[in-house]
């Protein structure tokens, strides 16, 4: 999957601050080397929601979850830090590679 672009409108950078994350935290999890998992529970009509797991520049460990456009964008639907359960799944995940 290559997402070259994401969508962002005022409710989504809105939403994902209540978590503070910002865009920037987001697209550098996305653009780096995140693991993505299709979300098998949710999906918004014909395009399909994932998540991704990564760390920020920071050493911040964010899940994205956001869904995936067949024109290489996707759109965020939420943000926020990696539970204890992703995270050890995420550095189990990373370290296979």
């Amino acid at each position: 999957m290559n997402i070259h672009e994401f969508i962002w409108n005022d409710d989504i950078i809105y939403h994902i601050a209540r978590h503070n994350v910002d865009p920037e935290e987001v697209e550098e999890v996305c653009f780096g080397k995140p693991i993505i998992v299709k979300n098998k529970q949710a999906s918004k009509g014909l395009n399909l929601t994932y998540y991704a797991l990564g760390k920020t520049e920071s050493g911040r460990y964010l899940f994205v979850m956001f869904i995936y456009f067949k024109n290489s964008r996707a759109m965020v639907v939420t943000a926020r830090d990696m539970d204890e359960n992703e995270r050890k799944y995420y550095r189990r995940q990373s370290n296979n590679d």
